[in-house]
């Protein structure tokens, strides 16, 4: 069964780089797609593309505005430093035509297709099904009405799957799609109706659909230098746990997870909060108070006695794609305005009531659920990544 990598805006677009440059996550799209060599296909649906420009056109726009304001500072003020310095004209900037969204688009699909990345166009669908979706809340529409886009990938997604009897490796960390760190169940319904013969795991990196594909390459290999029929026992035994049972099976990734999480806990210490999982709207989940600015991890309590493992995949028998989830409390040190320190009842305490002129600074902490992605081979864990860090 070959393997089809969808990949979604959030799995490329990285703020402050450019978006279609031979660095970052789209050099490891490209790398992908050139590297293939057994029937592994990677597919960027044209309503990802149409997005990743429309960043990339608003990070131009934005960049260019900074530089115009920082060259009409260093005029303004070099000459009360007593300097004298050559810069470009603030005012001959805007003079410089910015690249259009859809010229961005099209450099994309150039290189997409220059590497032999396929480009999925827009799926047919009726206004109607998308309306009755949105009013349904259907995945991927949530209660604030957003999903539009997402919709189309979708549906793009199952299209892809259909009739190919593929593995789909959908590079996503919208959790729209999800429902407790899994796929959502109508989701995944709608895949079985539309792929019976396919198989789709969600990935949020894509690194992890790196390491995926190099599994299934190295796996393959492997089985080409093999007689057929030991080849069909391996396929066979990769179904089953390799006669081990269940519960073991369990325990002993338990206790790997249990081992590894406190440091993968250690690595968000100092960061702020609403980086971590919402791609539309930084920390729009989080119940933090609404006086608290820059609110920043100060330390994790985990209970890792409630931890639930979610396991997505197994591969070759030893290699295990999953989701570690758990509730935790999370203590956060953020800034609250002066003037807002004595309003109510706060949920937090002041820790420096003189931090500037403007902020005091507080303490506080929040019931949250995390849920990590892992990739654990044999004993070894390979991967710890962040997914997610939702209220409870």
């Amino acid at each position: 069964m070959g393997l089809v990598i969808v990949v979604d805006t959030n799995a490329l677009w990285v703020n402050d780089s450019v978006a279609y440059d031979e660095g970052s996550h789209w050099k490891t799209v490209l790398d992908l797609a050139r590297a293939d060599g057994y029937g592994t296909e990677i597919i960027v649906p044209d309503v990802v593309v149409r997005e990743h420009a429309q960043h990339e056109a608003a990070a131009i726009s934005k960049a260019r505005r900074e530089t115009e304001k920082a060259l009409r500072t260093v005029v303004n003020r070099a000459p009360r430093a007593g300097l004298t310095i050559s810069v470009p004209d603030p005012d001959a900037m805007h003079e410089v035509v910015l690249p259009r969204r859809d010229e961005i688009a099209a450099t994309m699909r150039s290189q997409l297709r220059a590497a032999g990345v396929k480009i999925a166009d827009l799926p047919d669908i009726s206004h109607s099904t998308l309306v009755d979706w949105s009013l349904d809340r259907h995945p991927p529409f949530d209660q604030s009405d957003k999903g539009y886009r997402d919709a189309l990938l979708w549906l793009t997604v199952c299209r892809v799957a259909a009739g190919s009897g593929r593995d789909v490796l959908f590079v996503t960390n919208d959790k729209d799609f999800r429902q407790h760190g899994s796929l959502h169940p109508h989701l995944k319904a709608s895949f079985e109706t539309t792929a019976p013969d396919s198989t789709i795991t969600l990935v949020e990196e894509l690194s992890e659909a790196v390491k995926h594909r190099n599994t299934r390459t190295e796996a393959s290999a492997e089985a080409d230098d093999e007689d057929a029929e030991e080849g069909g026992a391996e396929a066979e035994a990769r179904d089953e746990f390799d006669g081990e049972d269940v519960s073991q099976f369990f325990a002993s990734k338990r206790d790997i997870l249990r081992s590894a999480l406190p440091g993968g806990l250690d690595r968000l210490i100092g960061t702020e909060i609403s980086r971590h999982y919402d791609r539309h709207q930084a920390g729009s989940d989080l119940s933090l108070p609404g006086q608290v600015e820059n609110a920043q991890i100060e330390s994790i309590e985990p209970d890792l006695d409630a931890l639930w493992i979610d396991t997505h995949e197994n591969l070759d028998g030893d290699t295990t794609l999953g989701s570690a989830i758990f509730p935790a409390e999370v203590h956060y040190d953020g800034f609250v305005h002066k003037a807002d320190q004595f309003d109510g009842d706060p949920a937090w305490v002041v820790i420096d009531p003189d931090w500037n002129e403007r902020y005091v600074l507080v303490s506080g902490s929040i019931e949250v659920e995390m849920e990590f992605n892992f990739i654990i081979s044999g004993e070894e864990l390979e991967s710890l990544d962040l997914m997610s860090i939702s209220p409870r």
